[in-house]
């Protein structure tokens, strides 16, 4: 049987209100690349989303209803 886990950032913490500011100041500079670190999928393909993150083909998967 396999054990999976689904992590996320809390969304009201002090370090939330550093990052990601940070970030879009970087992406907007073109040296955060967003684009290539995400990958959308249906929220039925769950089980591949996850498989792909384990794997390493995409660093943020991110689910759609």
């Amino acid at each position: 049987m396999r054990t999976r886990a689904a992590i996320a950032v809390a969304a009201r913490t002090p370090f939330r209100q550093l990052l990601i500011p940070a970030l879009i100041d970087l992406w907007r500079q073109g040296r955060f690349p967003l684009d290539r670190l995400i990958r959308r999928y249906p929220f039925t393909s769950i089980d591949r989303a996850l498989d792909d993150a384990a794997r390493g083909v995409t660093v943020k998967p991110v689910l759609a209803y």
